[in-house]
């Protein structure tokens, strides 16, 4: 087996840092189809983790998606943080154009989709080598990820992607290239790192341009 020396990271905008990619200037239906159709060109992911959530807590409204979407989750530590999201709700990753119709017709909800993958060849729809053994580096990104979050009033993407590139020739720059031209926000040239493997077998991160 071929162990990698060093691959890239791309961690881009992350919640903690202001919400990730501002996607305010499109459509809750505009972001899903380009999200969805990079997904289906350039990744193995199959299903996704959706959750709804209310953004401000009104008790009629609760009952009435209780009875929707089935039984509700508490954040009470979260709430207490940011003063909204207080509930949501898991719902299948099924029939998600109906949902986000439903986001676009109510102010007071918010939809939440997670993918988690593995980059593949956009022509032969395999999997890039070496991805299953790169090194966890963010232990609550296991894998390359889109994290999107969709409402009336705001609309962000927080992405994490992990390439099983050692360098950046022709081949890798133009796959980069199409990620970019695929998703709907500018990608921050200050967000890209190169791991390498050092002699002592520990991995260290550098700045890269792309």
């Amino acid at each position: 087996m071929n162990v990698l020396k060093s691959f890239i990271i791309y961690d881009g905008l992350p919640l903690k840092s202001g919400g990730g990619h501002q996607l305010n200037k499109h459509s809750n239906d505009e972001i899903f189809d380009s999200i969805t159709q990079f997904i289906a060109l350039y990744t193995d992911s199959k299903t996704s983790h959706v959750s709804i959530s209310m953004t401000r807590f009104k008790l009629g409204q609760f009952l009435k998606n209780s009875l929707r979407f089935g039984i509700p989750r508490f954040h009470f530590w979260s709430y207490m943080a940011i003063r909204k999201d207080l509930v949501s709700w898991s719902v299948s990753s099924r029939s998600l154009e109906r949902k986000i119709n439903l986001i676009t017709a109510d102010d007071n909800l918010l939809i939440a989709i997670l993918w988690r993958f593995y980059f593949v060849n956009s022509e032969t729809g395999e999997v890039l080598p070496g991805q299953k053994e790169l090194p966890v580096v963010e232990i609550r990104k296991p894998q390359s990820e889109v994290y999107v979050r969709l409402s009336n009033s705001s609309k962000t993407v927080s992405v994490w992607f992990a390439l099983p590139f050692e360098e950046l020739n022709e081949y890798e720059i133009n796959y980069i290239n199409a990620l970019k031209e695929a998703l709907p926000f500018r990608f921050s040239s200050k967000s890209w790192r190169t791991y390498k493997r050092s002699k002592n077998d520990s991995w260290f991160a550098r700045k890269v341009e792309i």
